[in-house]
């Protein structure tokens, strides 16, 4: 097991996607946790030049679905579409749970959070201190995968980067990459009001476990 890190690089979030497999594929070790066999690799990082390409055009990535789930999550509404009870304990880790990415992650990315953010970068546009924690809100019904998310900006240019406890590559990545992409956009999109000439940055993507689950069939369509 090599527990340093390992630091990747790619235009967009389907470039990112095919780096992270092929990590996987040659360096990854087999591990049994939850009582699921895994191929992981510990300590990935990856930087996305571009946040806007954000699709990742697998099977198992639902546009639609998504979208839904992402407005939703942003507007503070209740979930309006449902997930599978093996998606949902697995990870939830409760089959009732209706919220995919759970009240953490809603609450962690409401209308006033992000609004926080923004003026924290209208006080002060060199701040280290725009940090949304995404883990440790309401954390009673399970561990999040999500730790924080921090914002900054340097060289004229808004930066984001997001780290996880523990990713599975063709389940958690492709969504992750579109919601947090997405935010800083808005964000972004939101600053320019008082920084006109403000960059978008790149969004790089951390986490201590890379993993797939030994039974996932990856296809790319």
């Amino acid at each position: 097991m090599n527990y340093s890190i390992k630091s990747l690089k790619a235009k967009n979030a389907a470039s990112a996607y095919l780096q992270l497999i092929s990590l996987i594929n040659k360096e990854g070790d087999f591990i049994e946790s939850r009582n699921e066999a895994t191929v992981e690799v510990m300590n990935v990082a990856v930087e996305i030049e571009n946040p806007r390409d954000r699709i990742i055009n697998i099977s198992n990535f639902r546009l639609p679905f998504i979208l839904q789930e992402t407005f939703d999550i942003l507007n503070s509404n209740q979930p309006r579409i449902i997930h599978s009870k093996e998606m949902l304990q697995k990870t939830m880790g409760n089959s009732t749970d209706p919220m995919f990415f759970g009240n953490e992650l809603r609450q962690a990315l409401s209308r006033w959070s992000l609004y926080k953010i923004k003026e924290r970068f209208v006080k002060d546009k060199n701040t280290r201190k725009a940090v949304l924690s995404l883990g440790n809100r309401r954390n009673h019904k399970h561990t999040p995968c999500m730790i924080y998310a921090h914002f900054i900006i340097r060289d004229n240019k808004f930066y984001m980067t997001a780290e996880t406890r523990g990713t599975a590559v063709s389940m958690g990545f492709v969504n992750d990459v579109f919601v947090l992409t997405l935010v800083q956009e808005i964000i972004y999109g939101w600053l320019l009001e008082v920084y006109p000439d403000l960059e978008l940055g790149s969004f790089l993507y951390k986490t201590v476990s890379l993993h797939e689950y030994v039974d996932v069939v990856k296809s790319i369509d």
